[in-house]
Parts: C-alpha cells; sequence; structure tokens
C-alpha cells in the first residue's frame, strides 16, 4: 500500500512538472523562434528550421497535453531537448546554449523519468562532447573562424567537457536525495495519516457507540431539515438498523410522514429563531403503526464561528407516563361529571327539601304570631327547633359539597366579634334552655375590638362547634370563652361542655367527614356528622387551627385559633334600616307552591306592605302588562316559565327594565347564586327565611335603587 501511494504521488508531482516545463518552453519557445529568425539573416545555420519545427512541436504538445499520455510527453520533450542541444553544439560550439540545453535535458529526465534513465541521456550527452574534444585535438573543427576562438582549441571543449559532467553530476546526486527525502516525507506523511485515520476510526466508533448507548432517541439535520445521523433507537424507531441509513432523508421519507409538518415546523423554528425548544410533547408512529408520546428537545447546532449548520433533537418516549396521565384526566373527568351529577342532585334536593320546609317553618311563625294556649306555645317551639335542626343537616350537607369543589370562598372585612358573639347566642341560648343546660360566656374581648375577617364563616365555625357541645350535654354546662391575643394577632376560642366526651381512639377520625365517636351516637343524639368536618375546613380556608381535648363521660374541650388584623368601624357593614317595616312598597310575589306563597303573602301583608300573586313566570308577566310595582320577589323553579326566563322578559321590556327583582329560591349552592346576579337578580334571599331577614332585603335593594 505504501508502495502505490508512493509511486501515485511521484507519478502526480512529475505530471504536474512537466505541465509546467512545457508551459515554460513554450512560453520561451516563441521567443526562440523570433531569435532564430533574425540569426538567419547573418549566417547560414543548416539545423535552423529543424529548431524552428523543434519549438512548434513543444507549443502544440503543451497545447494538447490533457489528451497525451504522460509518458509521451515526457519522451517528446526530453529528445526535443537533447536533439536542441546537440544541433546548437554542432552549430554553435561550446559557446552557444548546447551546453544549458544538454544539462537541462539529463537533469529533465531525472525528474521526469528516473535516475537510470537521467544516466543513460548523460552518457547520451557526453558522446557528441566528446566527439567535438576529439576533433579540437586533431586539428579538424568544422565552426568558422568567427566564431569564439575558445571553440578551435582543445583545453577549450576538454574545459567545457569537465565543468559540464562535474555540474550534471552535482545535480544528479541532489536530484537523487531530493527523490529520497521526498520519499521518506511522502511515507511518513502516509503513516501519519494512517496512524490519525485509525484515531478517527476508533473516535468515530467510540462516539458511535456512546450515542447508541445514550438512553434518548438522538438525531441531527443539516439547515434543509434533511437528517445527517441518527442513533440506533431512533433508527429502531425509523424502521432501519443504523443511523447512517438515514442520511439525506427528511421526515417525509419515513413511517411518521403524516405528521411530517409538525416536526418540521418545530425544525425550523429553532433555525429561524436560533434558539431551543424544550419539552415538546409530541406523537410519533413506529414502523408498525403503532402510536407513542414522545418528549422532545431541539437545539441549534452553530459552529465556533457562529455559523448554524443545522439542528439536534432528543426525545424520550413517554408513552407509559402519557398514557397514566390520559387515564387520570379520564378518571378526573368522571370524577368531575360526579361531582357535577351530586352537586346538582343536592340542589335539586335542597329545593326541595327547603320548599316544604320554607312552608313548615312559616306556617310555625305564623301561629306563633296568633293566639294559643300554653300548651300549643310549646309544641310548636319544639316544632320550630326540629325544624331548626333539619335546616342546619342540610346547611352542613351543601357546605361539605361546597368546600369538596372548592366553591366556598373566604371574605376579609372589618367586623366585631362581639357582634359575631350576640348572633351566636341569639341562636343556642334558647337550645340551652330548652335542654336545661346552663350556658356560660366568659368574654375577655374589649368592646370596641374591630377585626378583619370573615365574620360569617366565625359564626359558623362557633355555632356547629356550640351547637354539638349542647347537643352531647344531657347535664351540666357549656362555657364559651372568647379573647383576643394582641402579641400574635389571633383570635381565640374555647368550647367547654360537660357531656358525654371522646375516646383518644375517636379523636383520631373526629374530623373525618360522615364519622362519629361510634353508631350509638348517631342513634342517640342524631346529626351527619359533618360540623366537625366543616369546622376544620374552613379553618383551613381562614389558616387557623382547632385543637381538642377529651375524656369519655367527662366531657370535652375544643380550642380553636382564628388568625386576623385588627380593623377600622367605617369598614364595618352599614347599620340597618331605621324602617321597621314596609308600609307602602307595592310588591308581586311569583311562589308555585301554594304554603309558601300563603306564607310569604302574611308576613308582607304583616309587614303593611301591598303585595299581589303570581304562579308563573307567564302569569307574572301578564300581571305586570296592568300593575306597578316597587319589587318583584320571584321564584326560580316553577312550571310554564321559571324565574330566569320571566327576569330576561323584564329586563328585555323598555318599560320594567330597571323594575327590581330579588330571586326567593331554595337555590343556595354559591354558583346558583352568582348566576342569579349575572342574570340581573339585584340579590337573593334562600329558603327557608326568616321574616326580618326578608324585609331587610327588600329595604335594601329599593334604598340601592333610590
Amino acid at each position: 500500500m505504501d508502495l502505490k501511494f508512493n509511486q501515485s504521488s511521484i507519478m502526480s508531482l512529475r505530471q504536474r512538472l512537466i505541465d509546467t516545463i512545457l508551459a515554460a518552453v513554450t512560453f520561451l519557445a516563441i521567443f526562440q523562434i523570433v531569435v532564430l529568425l533574425i540569426r538567419a539573416e547573418h549566417f547560414d545555420d543548416d539545423a535552423l528550421f529543424f529548431r524552428v519545427g523543434i519549438q512548434i512541436g513543444w507549443a502544440f504538445l503543451y497545447v494538447f497535453r490533457k489528451h497525451v499520455p504522460y509518458s509521451v510527453k515526457a519522451w517528446v520533450l526530453l529528445i526535443a531537448g537533447y536533439i536542441a542541444g546537440v544541433s546548437s553544439l554542432i552549430s554553435f560550439g561550446v559557446e552557444a546554449s548546447a551546453l544549458l540545453v544538454l544539462f537541462c535535458t539529463v537533469i529533465g529526465t531525472a525528474y521526469l523519468i528516473n535516475m537510470r534513465a537521467a544516466i543513460i541521456m548523460l552518457f547520451l550527452c557526453i558522446v557528441p562532447i566528446i566527439y567535438f574534444c576529439y576533433l579540437a585535438i586533431v586539428g579538424e573543427l568544422p565552426f568558422d573562424p568567427t566564431i569564439y576562438s575558445m571553440n578551435q582549441t582543445a583545453i577549450g571543449w576538454i574545459s567545457k567537457l569537465v565543468v559540464f559532467v562535474y555540474s550534471v553530476l552535482i545535480m544528479l546526486y541532489g536530484t537523487h536525495h531530493f527523490f529520497k527525502l521526498l520519499t521518506q516525507s511522502i511515507n511518513l506523511l502516509e503513516r501519519q495519516n494512517k496512524k490519525k485515520t485509525a484515531q478517527a476510526d476508533e473516535a468515530d466508533t467510540l462516539l458511535k457507540a456512546v450515542i447508541d448507548a445514550i438512553p434518548f432517541r438522538l438525531f441531527w439535520k443539516d439547515t434543509k431539515l434533511k437528517y445527517q445521523g441518527a442513533n440506533k433507537l431512533f433508527a429502531t424507531d425509523a424502521g432501519m438498523s443504523k443511523g447512517e441509513e438515514l442520511i439525506g432523508k427528511s421526515d417525509y421519507d419515513l413511517n411518521w410522514k403524516e405528521l411530517a409538518d409538525g416536526f418540521r415546523l418545530d425544525d425550523q423554528e429553532v433555525i429561524d429563531s436560533g434558539k431551543a425548544k424544550l419539552n415538546i410533547e409530541e406523537e410519533q408512529i413506529l414502523p408498525d403503526g403503532k402510536r407513542i408520546y414522545l418528549l422532545t428537545n431541539k437545539v441549534p447546532i452553530i459552529l465556533a464561528d457562529g455559523k448554524m449548520v443545522g439542528i439536534l433533537g432528543a426525545y424520550d418516549d413517554i408513552t407509559s407516563r402519557k398514557l397514566l396521565e390520559l387515564d387520570l384526566q379520564e378518571a378526573k373527568d368522571k370524577a368531575n361529571l360526579a361531582s357535577s351529577a351530586k352537586s346538582e342532585f343536592l340542589a335539586n334536593m335542597s329545593h326541595e327539601i327547603r320548599t316544604p320546609l320554607n312552608g313548615i317553618n312559616g306556617l310555625i311563625n305564623l301561629c306563633l304570631d296568633s293566639d294559643l294556649t300554653i300548651l300549643q306555645r310549646e309544641y310548636l317551639v319544639k316544632a320550630k327547633y326540629s325544624v331548626n335542626s333539619l335546616s342546619t343537616i342540610i346547611n352542613d350537607i351543601l357546605d361539605i359539597s361546597k368546600i369538596e369543589a372548592n366553591q366556598l370562598s373566604i371574605e376579609n372585612i372589618s367586623y366585631s366579634p362581639n357582634e359575631v358573639l350576640n348572633s351566636l347566642l341569639a341562636v343556642v341560648e334558647p337550645l340551652a334552655k330548652y335542654k336545661e343546660i346552663e350556658l356560660i360566656v366568659e368574654n375577655k374581648l374589649d368592646p370596641e375590638l374591630i377585626i378583619i375577617g370573615d365574620p360569617n364563616r366565625t359564626l359558623q365555625v362557633l355555632m356547629n362547634l356550640v351547637s354539638n357541645a349542647i347537643k352531647f350535654t344531657l347535664i351540666g354546662s357549656v362555657t364559651i370563652k372568647l379573647n383576643w391575643n394582641s402579641t400574635t394577632n389571633k383570635l381565640e376560642l374555647d368550647i367547654i361542655d360537660t357531656g358525654v366526651g371522646i375516646s383518644e381512639q375517636a379523636q383520631l377520625t373526629l374530623f373525618e367527614s360522615f364519622t362519629q365517636a361510634d353508631t350509638s351516637v348517631t342513634r342517640r343524639f342524631g346529626g351527619t356528622g359533618l360540623g366537625l368536618t366543616i369546622v376544620k375546613r374552613l379553618l383551613e380556608l381562614m389558616n387557623g387551627s382547632i385543637q381538642v381535648k377529651s375524656e369519655p363521660n367527662r366531657g370535652s374541650q375544643f380550642s380553636v385559633s382564628i388568625p386576623a388584623l385588627s380593623g377600622k368601624d367605617n369598614t364595618l357593614e352599614e347599620e340597618e334600616v331605621d324602617q321597621e317595616d314596609l308600609f307602602g312598597i307595592s310588591i308581586l310575589l311569583v311562589e308555585d307552591n301554594m304554603i309558601n306563597r300563603l306564607i310569604a303573602e302574611k308576613g308582607l301583608i304583616s309587614d303593611m306592605a301591598n303585595v299581589m300573586t303570581a304562579n308563573d313566570g307567564l302569569e307574572a308577566l301578564a300581571v305586570l302588562e296592568h300593575n306597578e310595582f316597587d319589587v318583584i320577589l320571584m321564584d326560580i323553579q316553577m312550571p310554564n316559565m321559571d324565574g330566569k326566563e320571566a327576569l330576561l322578559h323584564i329586563r328585555e321590556s323598555e318599560k320594567l327594565k330597571n323594575l327590581p327583582v330579588i330571586a326567593l329560591t331554595a337555590n343556595v349552592l354559591s354558583h346558583e347564586v352568582e348566576e342569579y346576579y349575572e342574570l340581573g337578580f339585584n340579590a337573593h334571599v334562600a329558603k327557608p327565611f326568616e321574616q326580618k331577614k326578608l324585609r331587610k332585603q327588600i329595604l335594601s335593594v329599593l334604598e340601592s335603587q333610590s
């Protein structure tokens, strides 16, 4: 292999050398022809036309050099040079250019052919010179006397011969060593090239092994989005055995051609922006038609000089994770559907239960306002207590549903915790009195204290805890302690009872939904087991905490801490209006339930209001055509035309569009209430309602309208 390489390298060098010599000789031949023609005017030259022919022959040889084999060009050039030198020697002797031409011919033979041919050419050049030396010795030189006198002497020819031979030998020696050095250099370069090639092959093999060992799919493309390589994993996905098979192909040539547009769009974005595109989730089709999911990263390939040459991509097969995510999403969607179905069910049940409950509560209130015997009043008070208990159960179920659906929001407004306590006592004092339990209040709050928080949810927490304490206490007392810790800015509440107590085991699940200490508790005291769960969730929403200490048959203590900030009195809710009745106010009551309509009508009439009624939305619109009202109380779920549709007709009427409409309904879920306000209702009152709250809402709406 070394020999072949050296020979081809030397031949290539000689090829270039002979073409260069031909170019130089052809250039000189033009001037030589001119000189020969001028010289012909001064003396006769028998070889003139022969030499001119040689000059022309060199020119033609150069012109057609690409079509003439190297050996032919070399020998023609050398033979022509030899003839030119000998003919010049014959015509002009040693003082002409003969020796120079012969000298160049010998050296040219060494360069163009080889050293052996150069020795032969040297011998051929010495022969005519020796011949003329002999003629000089015998005195028979054929030159004209006008030629320089040295050509007439033997010593001149001998000295020229010695100089010629010496010069040629020196040049041949130098040429020999030059070619030897050239050969050694070529051999060295070949060995280095083989070593570098072996190192490069080894590095390339190692790099391929490293790339193939990477547990990700790798590929790289040029700026025209043609593949320039890939690792084995990627090649397998493309239906090939190795990455080299991908070179020159595009995404349209592979088994994911239907997805190629999307892939190339991302590739082009990376090339155009010069920035990486990371964490791309996409699909890919395998050779067997199976679809897999990928997490792909693509980065530009930029050289040290800043030139972009392509992109490098890497992706991981995330099919298992993606399928799990899809399964989880499907499960979540199903859960959301189930939750929506549950919420819808609860809303319907709430409406269906609250509607008759409102009737019962209203009828009891109407009876209590009439003349009754002591026994009748006692029975009705107990009945009202049962209604309140049932209402509490319904509220608990709705509250836990709203908490689970993340629909429960917390307010941050200024309020007086003393007023919250007063509201609490207004409800729980009759309960304690009814069970003949002592209710003790230890209020350490400043009467002027104002804090920022949610008064309604704080009241709800207290109501649940105190109601529980009263429910589970048969004899003894329930103590309520309130304190404001100004150091930690926390409202601290303690509810202590002497009731049945809670075991340590039961305390572990005390705040879980639908759990009580044991089944006997449910049978003995009733309830849903949601009260403490709601308390726990509400305190978490308010960033508060609750702790319990209890012993069976010795009572329990619940300690609550609620973070808050000091507030100002001017941010409190507006005081209730001074007017205590609805004298002179004209009201249209739209209610399909006969009992609820009767109760609401009686209560409004007792407040001195002027009331007309309608059974549904259609009847209400008919009444509005011939009568004027200050406000409308509108039920939502009604036959023929519900309250929402009736409101839309009212708001579209130029005459009625500004008429206040209050939603009077058993639908109390937060998203339902929000919908009513979005539709254009001015306010919302939940069933069952107290007449005082309804009166206050009517007056508040009318005041805001005015």
